[in-house]
């Protein structure tokens, strides 16, 4: 769009005061040009509002795709965890749902054996046991009827540092043979 061009303006020189001017007829104004409208003008206000909204949703989603780009390599990372070489991509929500029963099993696993631990369960079977329980509070229900069990098998005498008492042959068989570790 081209502005009109205008003429430096020129001082008028002011007529001494005792001279009387005469009036003059106004001067007929010239004609001011008016550009013709340009269709271009018409689109542009609106075309660079649609621009700039443009280019904020862009600077959005940009910004947006680098907040997720972290996650992504964490998804990749439990695409590789997760599929075996060759076999078909998982959806997001599948190896998300992987995870979560794995860490479910883990932590599962953890409980039943601290449980184990507090009550002195040491046997794999029994450990097993527990395991199979689903309720937290039937399973520590079981771990104290194991504890239990395991509490009144009695020592076996035999075992240990003190030696049982002595049969007449093995009484005959020191008289001859005595012990030299002692």
């Amino acid at each position: 769009m081209s502005l009109p061009t205008t003429e430096p303006i020129t001082p008028v020189p002011t007529p001494p005061p005792a001279a009387v001017s005469v009036p003059q007829a106004p001067a007929k104004p010239e004609a001011v040009q008016t550009p013709e409208p340009n269709p271009e003008d018409a689109l542009r206000a609106p075309g660079l509002k649609a621009l700039e909204a443009e280019r904020e949703r862009a600077k959005k989603a940009e910004s947006q795709l680098a907040a997720i780009e972290p996650y992504k390599k964490v998804l990749d990372g439990l695409n590789k965890l997760f599929t075996p070489e060759g076999a078909e991509q998982p959806k997001p929500e599948d190896l998300i749902q992987k995870l979560t029963e794995r860490l479910d099993q883990a932590d599962r696993k953890a409980a039943v054996n601290e449980l184990a631990r507090t009550h002195g369960i040491t046997s794999d079977d029994d450990i097993a046991l527990l395991d199979a329980v689903a309720d937290p509070q039937q399973r520590e229900a079981l771990a104290l009827r194991l504890k239990g069990v395991a509490a009144a098998i009695p020592p076996d005498p035999g075992q240990g540092n003190h030696p049982g008492t002595q049969t007449p042959e093995d009484a005959a068989y020191n008289a001859f043979f005595p012990d030299t570790r002692k």
